[in-house]
């Protein structure tokens, strides 16, 4: 097999959107999100587990039941290779693509959580291409804040509430230092882009991506939304991923203006001025937020924070009865 993929990014920040398209390419197969490398990595890391007992895990997830991968016939084929964290990943990877797509050679990963093991993957899949699409934080924010999750959690860190701006906004500020701390040792092995341009100039885009990873463009990326539906259960494009079945939606570009007070915009742009302007997007001048507008904004996501980490840890302990 060909040399991985990696799609990395914020939440909300157009990955899913990246997937359906490069998937759409005759070559290439990236299932919908699961947090495999992660949970491969955890287990390995942390156990001396059977093989049994991985697959208990993995069957446990609706995500990866999705990928409709036979239970006994992925045994079969794990039991001939060596049991780490490589050598099982590209399995399942090559079991994915012989059920759905015998004629593709090149895999690849698409989970946002991914953007925390970056130097782990690097050192389990040297050759792996990383494709990084960030999105304007502004839309990013408010398109997590109208999601049903309540927050939204790094491996390493405390959890953001995204249910309020701010938390939208770290989020996004945290998965950007993840990329970042990895380019200053990888920069060759990473391509970047802007959802924006994707999704304006989604042909030259998609044809400077195609170099990267290095096929020849087709128009059958930009069909996306046929792999989409092939590809991702009906409940999750209910849930989260709806645009995928509509034409690129140019109007998702400026929707924090039409959807955001000036002053939000203007604490999330005091927030995030470094990072927005390294990644060249257009900053527009809004009103100086006050003193007060500061406070009430950081005094909000406190109570946001206390309210839905309490929510949350109900929702965690009733979960587990039902389990």
């Amino acid at each position: 097999m060909a040399t991985p993929i990696f799609i990395i990014g914020s939440p909300r920040s157009g990955t899913t959107l990246l997937r359906s398209m490069l998937s759409s390419h005759s070559e290439i197969c990236i299932p919908h999100e699961f947090p495999l490398f992660e949970i491969l990595h955890d287990f390995f890391l942390n156990s001396i587990g059977t093989l049994t007992e991985l697959l208990d895990i993995l069957y446990s997830h609706n995500a990866f039941i999705d990928w409709k991968i036979n239970r006994e016939a992925l045994a079969a084929r794990l039991l001939d290779y060596e049991f780490k964290v490589y050598s099982v990943m590209t399995s399942i990877m090559i079991e994915y693509i012989r059920i759905n797509y015998s004629s593709k050679t090149i895999w690849g990963d698409k989970n946002i959580g991914n953007t925390a093991y970056l130097f782990e993957i690097k050192k389990v899949f040297p050759s792996a291409k990383f494709i990084h699409i960030v999105r304007d934080v502004r839309n990013v924010a408010l398109s997590l804040r109208e999601r049903r999750w309540l927050r939204y959690k790094f491996r390493d860190q405390a959890p953001h509430y995204i249910k309020h701006l701010k938390g939208g906004v770290y989020t996004w500020k945290s998965a950007l230092k993840y990329v970042d701390d990895f380019k200053k040792s990888y920069k060759s092995s990473i391509y970047e882009l802007k959802y924006e341009d994707l999704v304006e100039r989604p042909i030259a885009t998609l044809q400077d991506v195609s170099e990267f990873i290095g096929v020849s463009y087709e128009e059958s990326m930009l069909s996306y939304s046929k792999e989409a539906k092939n590809t991702i259960s009906q409940r999750k494009i209910n849930d989260n991923h709806a645009n995928l079945t509509k034409p690129l939606l140019t109007t998702e570009i400026e929707k924090y203006k039409i959807k955001l007070s000036n002053i939000e915009q203007a604490i999330i742009l005091k927030l995030s001025n470094r990072e927005l302007n390294s990644y060249n997007f257009s900053i527009d001048y809004y009103m100086q937020p006050s003193w007060y507008h500061n406070l009430w904004f950081n005094l909000t996501y406190q109570l946001t924070r206390i309210k839905y980490s309490i929510l949350y840890e109900l929702y965690s302990y009733y979960k587990s009865k039902i389990i």
